[in-house]
C-alpha cells in the first residue's frame, strides 16, 4: 500500500511546496528518497507498535514519542547549528509527557523471562534507533550540501515521505491491518 500511495503523495506535496514558495523552479522529481523517508515514519510506527505488543500501550508511546522527539532534535540540531529555545522546550514537554507517568506509578523492574524480555526489546530499540538516525541524517544532508552538483535534495519531500509513512502506517494499523 504504501509503495503506491508514496510515490504520489510526496510528488503532490514536493509540487504545491516549489508551485507555492518557489514558482520559477521546474522542479524534477528524480529518485526514490522520498520514499525511503515514508520508510523511516513506517518504520517508527513499526516500533511503537513492537514495543506496545510486547509491553504496553504506555511503553510504546513513552519509546514512540521519545525516538520521534530525537529525531527531529537531530534534524533541527543539523540546520539550526544547535539546541534553539522552542526545540528545548518540545523537548522538555515531551521528557515530562514520558517520565511523569513512570515516576507517579512507579517503575518496576522486571525478574526472570520478563527481564529477558525486557532486555530484547531495549536492543531492539537502540538498532531501529540507530537505523533510523543513520537514515534521516543522511536524508536530510547538511544545509551546504542540500544545492550540490547542480541538483537539489529535496528535503520537502524527504519531510513529507516521513509524515506521509506515519499516517499510512498508523492508518493501516488502526484498521487492523498490522
Amino acid at each position: 500500500m504504501q509503495l503506491l500511495l508514496l510515490p504520489i503523495l510526496v510528488n503532490l506535496v514536493s509540487y504545491a511546496v516549489f508551485q507555492l514558495h518557489f514558482p520559477d523552479a521546474d522542479p524534477v522529481s528524480r529518485g526514490f528518497s522520498g520514499v525511503v523517508s515514508g520508510f523511516v515514519g513506517f518504520l517508527l510506527v513499526a516500533l511503537y507498535v513492537f514495543v506496545r505488543r510486547r509491553h504496553s500501550r504506555e511503553v510504546g508511546y513513552a519509546i514512540g514519542l521519545s525516538t520521534l522527539f530525537l529525531v527531529l532534535q537531530l534534524i533541527d540540531l543539523r540546520y539550526a547549528g544547535r539546541v534553539r529555545s522552542p526545540v528545548r522546550g518540545l523537548i522538555a514537554l515531551g521528557g515530562t509527557l514520558v517520565v511523569v507517568p513512570y515516576l507517579r506509578d512507579g517503575i518496576e523492574i522486571p525478574t526472570g523471562p520478563a527481564r529477558e524480555t525486557a532486555l530484547k526489546t531495549i536492543g531492539a530499540i537502540v538498532v531501529i534507533g540507530f537505523i533510523l538516525v543513520y537514515l534521516m541524517l543522511h536524508l536530510f544532508p547538511d544545509p551546504g550540501a542540500i544545492v550540490a552538483d547542480g541538483t537539489i535534495t529535496n528535503v520537502f519531500g524527504h519531510a513529507a515521505g516521513f509524515v506521509w509513512g506515519v499516517v499510512i502506517s498508523v492508518g493501516i494499523w488502526s484498521y487492523g491491518g498490522v
